[in-house]
């Protein structure tokens, strides 16, 4: 049964909560009253580069839409529109409802295009034509609120009436907000009960009546009293970062991860120059002839679980809008996951996590398999080239061209190939090099893994029955891919070798006629095989963001190692970095899904100095945090973390 009715008229209405999404001129006039003129909008976000609203309750994306129209006529900044929704409508929903408010056409038209695939979890639409980014957060709204600690400058409250929808008025949510909140801050809601007014105002908000829309007595607004502000963790801040006019950006690596903030770069209308040192971008470990797109997914949602549904969905938004694979790169029919018990467990409590609809996972009784019917594969090199095509007037690319030493001159970083020439001066560096991120002086210390792989191909021979889609096993996978089979993979720590190993290919033949029977046993030193260092970290999660300056970090925040995270830590000052130098690197086996969904965060630091990323979640990306760590608990830190124990040893640490 639909959540949701919408009558001939175009009105829309709630079977869950009995109530209606809007009213009177169809909500138009209405949410430009309360959301925009109440508070004068305008006047707030004139003097901010950014500035940041947070919804509750997205429904048709009407407040979206009628705020977007507002901010093209008078704004150049940057607006940042998160929102709130438990039950998201689908897009062809929002496309009947729309279709009533011609003014907003021009905007509806591009929602309506960004609007798929609106699933439990977060998900980031961008428009970069308007200078607006909409993160939308689908689940139970204290439970998706407790994921960020972004500020915010104004909150809409469009929920549902309190007595039919109590729970996104309780005091735990206005808690939260008051939490996101600074002395400028401000909520505006059509909401006048007193469960409401008595919610926020125990939460630590005033709050003011003012005169309502139209027929309507009264609206609500309410703020923080004076002195307000958030607690600051300066050890984590952007304050000191570069403040240059980014004319030249340089990336370092030219595999998915460089491809992609250079991706992302462009599409913020800033020329790149991508440096490789092999013949060709996507040779090493973005160079094998296939690699599979499905997240991992958790019963309990990570932070690399949450990444990796968020990056999936924006993924086939990519492949569907922006970036065109021909069959003979990429398939999307799915793929099926053979699972031993402990698997097994993991997914079906999966499936309750994301039980918005089957097209992330489902259970067939038939094949007596789970199956990801949106995933897929993707060729990763022909969607590397794929992207420098699009967007060439902006992405230079220079091949056979290994950079072997940053210098900074002036604000300007020089970068030195491995002939000691020099190879061009820029505001901006991002080092993408996977595991070669780390051989630079000012990124030694990073506590980066390597993990060998390797993978093989086989003949449809080989196999009894071949399978007609991916298949995801237990340490393995198998690929169906223009007539052969690929299958893989290896994982091997701290292995930096890539030739090719015929027990790698005997063990992966081996795993893999656990699950589909195999003809006969190949000759492993016939078959065609290849091999790649991946690069990952400790706590396995990527590492984006400005790199910190070390002997900075060590000098001013060693007091940690008595205090801890918790303690009262704003009299710290804000880090300092080394400026217009950043890293994006360590993604592991992951890359496809994770580097084009959060290279759109690293172009937003490095350009406008902040990022919408949540903050719980940056705090456990950004390269500061491994320097942190080890002051706070040294111990048990081993491999890969060799250089951080001697740079700190020889500071006469520890």
């Amino acid at each position: 049964m639909s959540f949701y009715e919408i009558s001939e008229s175009g009105s829309i209405r709630s079977t869950i909560y009995d109530d209606i999404y809007w009213s009177g001129d169809g909500g138009y006039g209405e949410k430009k009253y309360v959301f925009l003129d109440s508070i004068q909008i305008e006047e707030r976000w004139k003097s901010k580069a950014s500035f940041t609203i947070l919804e509750l309750g997205f429904g048709a994306g009407l407040n979206f839409l009628v705020t977007v129209e507002r901010w093209t006529q008078s704004i150049s900044n940057h607006l940042n529109f998160l929102s709130f929704e438990k039950h998201p409508l689908p897009g062809e929903a929002l496309e009947t409802l729309l279709k009533n408010f011609p003014d907003l056409e021009p905007y509806s038209k591009k929602l309506i295009r960004k609007y798929k695939y609106i699933e439990k979890g977060m998900h980031v639409l961008d428009f970069p034509e308007w200078n607006v980014t909409l993160t939308l957060f689908i689940g139970d709204v204290l439970e998706e609120l407790n994921k960020i600690e972004t500020g915010v400058d104004v909150f809409f409250l469009d929920g549902f009436a309190p007595r039919k929808n109590p729970e996104m008025w309780s005091r735990e949510i206005f808690t939260k907000l008051k939490s996101l909140s600074d002395n400028q801050s401000i909520f505006a809601t059509y909401s006048t009960a007193l469960s409401v007014i008595e919610n926020a105002e125990k939460s630590g908000f005033l709050t003011e009546k003012k005169q309502g829309y139209e027929s309507k007595k009264y609206m609500l607004m309410g703020y923080p009293p004076p002195n307000t502000s958030k607690p600051p963790h300066p050890y984590y801040s952007f304050k000191n970062l570069s403040k240059m006019d980014h004319d030249s950006i340089a990336i370092i690596g030219g595999g998915m991860a460089g491809v992609a903030i250079a991706r992302s770069l462009a599409r913020l209308g800033k020329e790149v120059t991508l440096f490789e040192a092999e013949m060709d971008i996507a040779m090493k470990s973005s160079g094998n002839p296939a690699g599979i797109f499905n997240p991992s997914l958790s019963g309990d949602p990570t932070t690399a679980s949450t990444l990796e549904v968020a990056g999936f969905w924006n993924l086939l938004r990519i492949l569907e809008d922006e970036i065109s694979l021909p069959e003979s790169e990429f398939g999307k029919d799915g793929i099926e996951i053979i699972s031993d018990e402990t698997e097994r467990s993991r997914l079906l409590k999966s499936m309750e996590t994301y039980a918005v609809s089957k097209n992330l996972i489902y259970f067939s009784e038939e094949l007596n398999r789970f199956v990801l019917p949106q995933s897929g594969w993707i060729h990763p090199a022909s969607f590397c080239k794929r992207i420098i095509q699009k967007y060439e007037s902006r992405i230079h690319v220079k091949t056979e061209t290994e950079i072997s030493e940053l210098k900074k001159e002036n604000d300007r970083w020089i970068l030195i190939d491995s002939e000691g020439s020099s190879v061009g001066n820029f505001s901006d560096v991002v080092i993408a090099g996977a595991i070669d991120s780390k051989k630079f002086q000012q990124t030694e210390w990073l506590p980066l893994r390597e993990v060998r792989g390797q993978i093989c191909l086989i003949d449809k021979s080989t196999l009894s029955q071949g399978p007609s889609k991916p298949v995801v096993f237990p340490n393995g996978y198998i690929i169906p891919k223009n007539g052969k089979f690929l299958v893989g993979a290896t994982y091997d720590n701290y292995s930096i070798s890539e030739e090719i190993r015929h027990s790698d290919t005997e063990r992966i033949l081996s795993n893999l006629a656990n699950y589909i029977p195999l003809t006969e046993f190949p000759n492993t030193s016939e078959l065609y095989a290849r091999a790649g260092i991946r690069a990952t970290t400790p706590d396995h999660l990527p590492v984006i963001g400005p790199i910190p300056d070390f002997d900075f970090a060590v000098e001013n925040y060693m007091d940690l190692k008595h205090r801890g995270f918790r303690a009262d830590n704003s009299t710290f000052p804000p880090m300092e970095y080394n400026r217009g130098l950043y890293v994006f690197t360590a993604f592991g086996s992951k890359a496809l899904l994770l580097a084009p969904f959060l290279a759109d965060f690293l172009a937003e630091i490095i350009i406008r100095g902040e990022t919408h990323l949540p903050i719980s979640i940056l705090h456990q990306l950004i390269p500061n945090r491994f320097i942190l760590r080890y002051i706070v608990n040294p111990t048990g830190k081993r491999r890969s973390w060799e250089k951080m124990i001697e740079l700190m040893q020889s500071k006469g640490i520890y």
